[in-house]
Protein backbone atom coordinates (compact mmCIF):
# COMPACT_ATOMS: atom_id res chain seq x y z
CA UNK A 1 0.00 0.00 0.00
CA UNK A 2 1.46 3.45 -1.20
CA UNK A 3 0.92 6.58 0.89
CA UNK A 4 -1.21 9.44 0.25
CA UNK A 5 1.57 10.97 -1.85
CA UNK A 6 2.32 7.85 -3.85
CA UNK A 7 6.31 8.13 -3.11
CA UNK A 8 6.86 6.27 -0.31
CA UNK A 9 5.27 2.96 0.77
CA UNK A 10 3.78 2.19 4.38
CA UNK A 11 7.09 0.26 4.51
CA UNK A 12 9.75 3.00 3.88
CA UNK A 13 7.78 4.82 6.66
CA UNK A 14 8.46 1.90 8.68
CA UNK A 15 12.22 1.32 7.40
CA UNK A 16 12.52 4.83 8.31
CA UNK A 17 11.29 4.79 12.00
CA UNK A 18 13.77 1.83 12.37
CA UNK A 19 16.84 3.81 11.27
CA UNK A 20 15.47 6.55 13.26
CA UNK A 21 14.93 4.35 16.22
CA UNK A 22 18.33 2.60 15.83
CA UNK A 23 19.96 6.47 15.42
CA UNK A 24 18.15 8.11 18.73
CA UNK A 25 16.18 10.56 17.12
CA UNK A 26 12.69 10.08 19.09
CA UNK A 27 10.81 12.70 17.70
CA UNK A 28 11.22 11.07 14.08
CA UNK A 29 10.12 8.01 15.39
CA UNK A 30 6.91 9.37 16.90
CA UNK A 31 6.23 11.68 13.69
CA UNK A 32 6.98 7.68 11.81
CA UNK A 33 4.08 6.30 14.57
CA UNK A 34 1.69 8.89 13.84
CA UNK A 35 2.49 8.94 10.03
CA UNK A 36 1.97 4.90 10.50
CA UNK A 37 -1.49 5.89 11.91
CA UNK A 38 -2.81 8.14 8.88
CA UNK A 39 -1.73 11.62 9.91
CA UNK A 40 -2.03 13.10 6.83
CA UNK A 41 1.08 15.83 8.36
CA UNK A 42 3.74 12.87 9.88
CA UNK A 43 2.96 11.31 6.75
CA UNK A 44 4.16 14.27 4.48
CA UNK A 45 7.39 15.03 6.83
CA UNK A 46 8.11 11.54 6.66
CA UNK A 47 8.02 11.29 2.75
CA UNK A 48 9.99 14.62 2.64
CA UNK A 49 12.31 12.64 4.70
CA UNK A 50 12.65 9.97 2.36
CA UNK A 51 12.93 11.50 -0.73
CA UNK A 52 15.40 13.96 0.31
CA UNK A 53 17.67 10.55 1.18
CA UNK A 54 16.73 8.85 -1.62
CA UNK A 55 18.39 12.32 -3.61
CA UNK A 56 21.67 11.46 -1.29
CA UNK A 57 21.80 8.12 -2.20
CA UNK A 58 21.55 9.10 -6.15
CA UNK A 59 24.11 11.79 -5.64
CA UNK A 60 26.57 8.98 -4.32
CA UNK A 61 25.41 6.73 -7.60
CA UNK A 62 28.36 4.94 -9.09
CA UNK A 63 27.63 4.49 -12.72
CA UNK A 64 29.43 1.68 -15.03
CA UNK A 65 30.19 2.22 -18.49
CA UNK A 66 30.64 -0.13 -21.44
CA UNK A 67 33.92 1.53 -23.14
CA UNK A 68 34.62 0.28 -26.91
CA UNK A 69 38.27 0.50 -26.58
CA UNK A 70 39.33 -0.90 -22.83
CA UNK A 71 37.31 -2.01 -19.90
CA UNK A 72 34.14 -0.72 -18.18
CA UNK A 73 34.74 2.48 -16.22
CA UNK A 74 32.93 3.16 -13.19
CA UNK A 75 32.04 6.70 -12.04
CA UNK A 76 30.46 8.71 -9.71
CA UNK A 77 27.04 10.25 -11.18
CA UNK A 78 27.38 13.49 -9.59
CA UNK A 79 31.14 14.21 -10.60
CA UNK A 80 30.26 13.50 -14.56
CA UNK A 81 27.45 15.72 -15.54
CA UNK A 82 25.50 15.47 -18.79
CA UNK A 83 26.56 17.77 -20.98
CA UNK A 84 24.94 16.44 -23.85
CA UNK A 85 22.60 13.90 -25.06
CA UNK A 86 20.72 12.29 -27.87
CA UNK A 87 18.31 9.53 -27.86
CA UNK A 88 15.76 7.91 -29.98
CA UNK A 89 12.29 6.38 -28.22
CA UNK A 90 10.20 4.00 -29.96
CA UNK A 91 10.52 -0.23 -30.36
CA UNK A 92 14.59 0.07 -30.96
CA UNK A 93 15.54 2.60 -28.76
CA UNK A 94 19.15 4.16 -28.66
CA UNK A 95 20.62 6.98 -26.76
CA UNK A 96 24.13 8.80 -26.76
CA UNK A 97 25.51 10.60 -23.24
CA UNK A 98 28.16 13.23 -23.37
CA UNK A 99 29.73 13.81 -19.53
CA UNK A 100 32.15 16.50 -18.31
CA UNK A 101 34.73 16.13 -15.26
CA UNK A 102 35.44 18.91 -13.86
CA UNK A 103 39.29 18.21 -15.14
CA UNK A 104 37.92 18.69 -18.53
CA UNK A 105 37.96 14.74 -19.60
CA UNK A 106 34.71 13.77 -21.49
CA UNK A 107 33.20 10.49 -21.54
CA UNK A 108 30.70 9.96 -24.76
CA UNK A 109 28.77 6.62 -24.58
CA UNK A 110 25.51 5.39 -26.02
CA UNK A 111 23.51 2.41 -26.40
CA UNK A 112 21.07 0.28 -28.75
CA UNK A 113 19.49 -2.19 -26.07
CA UNK A 114 17.07 -3.78 -28.18
CA UNK A 115 20.08 -4.95 -30.46
CA UNK A 116 22.62 -5.30 -27.80
CA UNK A 117 24.47 -2.47 -29.01
CA UNK A 118 27.07 -0.15 -26.72
CA UNK A 119 30.03 1.58 -26.61
CA UNK A 120 31.94 4.24 -25.17
CA UNK A 121 35.15 6.89 -25.46
CA UNK A 122 37.04 8.85 -22.81
CA UNK A 123 38.14 12.00 -24.11
CA UNK A 124 41.25 13.27 -22.71
CA UNK A 125 40.83 17.16 -21.33
CA UNK A 126 43.52 17.89 -23.33
CA UNK A 127 41.42 17.34 -26.30
CA UNK A 128 39.13 20.04 -28.48
CA UNK A 129 35.55 19.36 -28.87
CA UNK A 130 36.36 18.31 -32.32
CA UNK A 131 37.55 14.81 -30.19
CA UNK A 132 34.23 14.95 -28.53
CA UNK A 133 32.70 15.10 -31.44
CA UNK A 134 34.47 12.26 -33.45
CA UNK A 135 33.82 10.40 -30.26
CA UNK A 136 30.11 10.73 -30.41
CA UNK A 137 30.26 9.93 -34.23
CA UNK A 138 31.77 6.90 -33.21
CA UNK A 139 29.80 5.72 -30.67
CA UNK A 140 26.36 6.61 -33.72
CA UNK A 141 27.99 4.17 -35.77
CA UNK A 142 28.28 1.64 -32.80
CA UNK A 143 24.66 1.80 -32.00
CA UNK A 144 24.10 2.64 -35.97
CA UNK A 145 21.90 5.72 -35.48
CA UNK A 146 23.30 8.75 -36.81
CA UNK A 147 20.60 11.21 -36.23
CA UNK A 148 20.77 10.24 -32.54
CA UNK A 149 24.48 11.36 -33.48
CA UNK A 150 23.28 14.27 -34.78
CA UNK A 151 21.49 15.21 -31.99
CA UNK A 152 23.96 14.86 -29.68
CA UNK A 153 26.39 16.67 -31.35
CA UNK A 154 23.73 19.62 -31.63
CA UNK A 155 23.37 19.63 -27.59
CA UNK A 156 26.59 19.90 -26.77
CA UNK A 157 27.62 23.36 -25.25
CA UNK A 158 28.66 25.73 -27.96
CA UNK A 159 32.54 26.83 -28.24
CA UNK A 160 33.51 30.57 -27.34
CA UNK A 161 34.70 32.15 -30.01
Amino acid sequence: MTTEHNRATREDIRALRNEAGAAGDAAMVATCDLALDGNADAVTRCVRVILDARAMADKCAVIKIKMSERGPVSIKDAEWPIIARGARGGTHPRYILVRAHEDGRRIVYGCAPSEGAAGGFLVASAEPQSATVRAIRRVAGIIDDDDVGNATIDDLPGDAL
